[in-house]
């Protein structure tokens, strides 16, 4: 089973972010996680909590995001230690689909992002870039690798269908959250190649079961990161 193609199908477009900082530390209490998900920094984040004396009650992030295991594992340790969660620039594909939700409180910056690009139940992925990966191949070598990727990635999406939704229950959000933005009103905006996501407005979270998101120094305004690399706006009815 091949895990890495999922993680592209979620985690592309998104140079907009790239070359991140890849760190965590504490300072006052609050657990500071900055950069792409990863093993080292989730247990990093971990070591940290469990060797403070006084327990931080914040993880402040900025992701792009990454594995969505990562992004799994790293939310059911913020849920289960009910700890608040903190967006100051942006919090992006598996970052937002289960990192940001699984808060006790989240405080979001009044221009900071949190983007959504699909999730489990998506109905397709977009494989267009995936082609660049066998650049040394001939048309047909390329088509069949692509091929047996996709064919590995829907037995991946089978099992991780079951988990994805076991989370979303535990946490009480709508799992729609990561497919809202797949809907037709949105073809337009999928099918540019200027927008990699979609958002919602801060006021939206509470009608999918995110709760408790505070904007800090309200208003909230989109900031958009770059002209090649936008997010669409979602709403929630």
């Amino acid at each position: 089973m091949n895990r890495i193609l999922f993680f592209l199908t979620l985690f592309i477009h998104l140079s907009v972010f790239s070359n991140e900082l890849q760190l965590v530390s504490i300072s006052d209490g609050v657990i500071y996680y900055q950069g792409d998900l990863s093993p080292e920094l989730n247990d990093k984040a971990r070591q940290i909590y469990e060797e403070s004396i006084v327990k931080p009650e914040m993880l402040s992030i900025n992701s792009r995001g990454g594995d969505v295991y990562l992004g799994l594992e790293l939310a059911e340790w913020v849920f289960d230690n009910k700890l608040d969660i903190e967006v100051t620039q942006y919090c992006f594909s598996s970052c937002a689909n289960y990192v940001f939700p699984a808060g006790r409180i989240k405080y979001l910056h009044n221009e900071a992002l949190v983007g959504f690009h699909g999730g489990a139940t998506s109905d397709s992925f977009d494989t267009s870039d995936l082609y660049s990966m066998y650049g040394d191949l001939n048309d047909e070598e390329r088509k069949k690798k692509i091929s047996e990727l996709v064919k590995d990635m829907e037995t991946y999406l089978h099992d991780f269908k079951v988990v994805e939704s076991n989370f979303y229950n535990k946490i009480n959000v709508n799992q729609a959250v990561t497919i809202l933005g797949e809907g037709e009103g949105y073809d337009s905006y999928r099918n540019d190649e200027n927008y990699v996501g979609w958002y919602y407005i801060p006021e939206d979270f509470v009608k999918l079961g995110i709760k408790n998101v505070i904007v800090v120094s309200p208003p909230w305004k989109l900031k958009q990161y770059s002209k090649h690399s936008k997010v669409f706006l979602v709403k929630v009815d």
